[in-house]
Parts: C-alpha cells; sequence; structure tokens
C-alpha cells in the first residue's frame, strides 16, 4: 500500500509540475541586452573599484609584513632570502591582478 501511495503521489506532483511549466507562455518572455548590461554593470563596477583600492591595499600591508620578519631574521638568513626577493613576488602579484581586474572590466563592459 505505501508503494502505491508513494507512486501515486510521483505521477501528481510530476503531472502539476508539467501543467505548470505547460502553463507557462514562452513568448512572452523576452531578454533585453541593454538593462541586462546596465544590472551587470551597476553590481561588478562597485566590486571592480573595492578590488582595486583593496589589492593595493594588501600589496602594502604585505611589504610592511615582509619586511619586518625580514629585518627580525639572522644576517645570515637575510643573505639567503634578500627583502627585494619578497618585494618582487608582492608586486608581480599586485600586477596579475590588477591585469585580472582590467580583463574583467574590459570583456564585461
Amino acid at each position: 500500500m505505501k508503494k502505491i501511495s508513494g507512486k501515486l503521489k510521483q505521477i501528481i506532483t510530476s503531472a502539476t509540475v508539467f501543467v505548470m511549466l505547460a502553463s507557462i507562455n514562452i513568448n512572452a518572455v523576452s531578454f533585453n541586452e541593454g538593462q541586462a548590461k546596465s544590472d551587470l554593470s551597476s553590481i561588478i563596477d562597485p566590486i571592480l573599484r573595492v578590488g582595486t583600492w583593496l589589492c593595493f591595499g594588501v600589496a602594502a600591508i604585505a611589504v610592511v609584513f615582509s619586511f619586518i620578519t625580514w629585518a627580525m631574521k639572522d644576517t645570515d638568513e637575510r643573505e639567503k632570502s634578500p627583502f627585494t626577493k619578497s618585494v618582487t613576488s608582492i608586486v608581480t602579484g599586485l600586477i596579475m591582478v590588477g591585469i585580472g581586474l582590467m580583463a574583467v572590466r574590459w570583456f564585461v563592459f
């Protein structure tokens, strides 16, 4: 009996979903490309602006933190890993993130 009631519920649910989907007028749905670009622009533009300033701030904090940790090391350790190597990797990361943000701005808008 439980199997029959379970199957009956599935049939009723499937029929209900089918009727609901069949009743939607597909021709009435349209896509406004200009409005979509405008909506996307209003969402992504503030994110990109904040992201640009945020990546510069994070890079500056990373350079300061890297200098502090480098200054705490012994002389031998300082010679093995110079401070300029850390700064070079941080600046390279900053440039890559900046290029990514520019690419998003160019391709989305």
